[in-house]
C-alpha cells in the first residue's frame, strides 16, 4: 500500500483515502495501489540533480520547446512540475493510476468542479468515481481537455513569467480560432533570450523532459 504524495502536509490523511479507499453506494472497498502504479519521479531527480540542501542552485525558470510547434516557452519550476504530472496522469490507463498520479488538490478540484456545474444539463450526468481497474472518462470528468483548454496552456501566459520587454523583441502574439492569443518565440533567438535574462541575475534551466507547453 503506498502513500500518495500532498502538497499539504495537514491532507496526508485525505490524500491516503482519496489514492486508497474507493467509495461506493454501499461503503468503501480497500483499493490497493499496484507497485506498478507510481508518481513521477521527475521532482525527486531534479532536486537531487540540483543538489536541494543548496537553494542558490534551483532555477527561477525552466523552459523548453513546445512540442506541438516550434515555439519556446518558459515557466517557473514548480508549475512546469505541477504541468507535467498532470499530463502524466491523463495518460494513465486505470482510474487507480489516474488518481494516484493526479496532484491531491487538482483531483479534489476537477471532482468538486464537475459534480457542481453551473450548466443544468450538467447536473443530470454526474461524475461517478470508477471501480480500481475502469477506465478513466476524461470527457465526463473534465471537457475542457477535449477543448485544449486543459491542462493550461502557459503559451498564453508567458507574460506570468518573462518580462515584457522581452517577449516584445523575441516573441510575438499570435491567435486561434478557438483558443485566443497567445506567445509564440522562436527557437532561433534562445540563447539571446538566456543571455538577456541571465544578465539581469535570473537561473533559466532547459527541461525538455518535462511536458508543459
Amino acid at each position: 500500500m503506498q502513500l500518495k504524495r500532498t502538497s499539504r502536509p495537514a491532507r496526508a490523511v485525505a490524500a491516503l483515502l482519496l489514492g486508497v479507499i474507493h467509495l461506493t453506494d454501499w461503503g468503501f472497498e480497500l483499493q490497493l495501489v499496484p507497485p506498478a502504479s507510481r508518481q513521477s519521479t521527475k521532482e525527486g531527480n531534479n532536486l537531487m540533480s540540483l543538489n536541494f540542501l543548496n537553494s542558490n542552485n534551483t532555477p527561477d525558470l525552466v523552459y523548453r520547446t513546445a512540442p506541438h510547434m516550434e515555439s519556446l516557452v518558459f515557466a517557473s519550476l514548480d508549475t512546469a512540475l505541477h504541468i507535467d504530472q498532470i499530463h502524466e496522469a491523463l495518460a494513465a490507463p486505470t482510474w487507480c493510476e489516474f488518481s494516484y498520479l493526479m496532484p491531491t488538490d487538482e483531483l479534489e478540484r476537477l471532482i468538486f468542479e464537475r459534480n457542481n456545474p453551473e450548466e443544468e444539463w450538467l447536473k443530470d450526468d454526474l461524475f461517478s468515481i470508477p471501480s480500481p481497474s475502469g477506465e478513466v472518462d476524461l470527457e465526463q470528468l473534465c471537457p475542457q481537455f477535449y477543448d485544449g483548454d486543459y491542462p493550461h496552456w502557459l503559451q498564453k501566459q508567458q507574460e506570468l513569467w518573462l518580462p515584457m520587454d522581452v517577449l516584445k523583441k523575441w516573441g510575438r502574439q499570435d491567435n486561434t480560432m478557438l483558443n485566443g492569443q497567445f506567445w509564440f518565440i522562436e527557437p532561433k533567438y534562445e540563447e539571446d533570450i538566456l543571455t538577456e535574462l541571465r544578465r539581469r541575475g535570473l537561473k533559466v534551466l532547459k527541461r525538455d523532459d518535462l511536458l508543459f507547453y
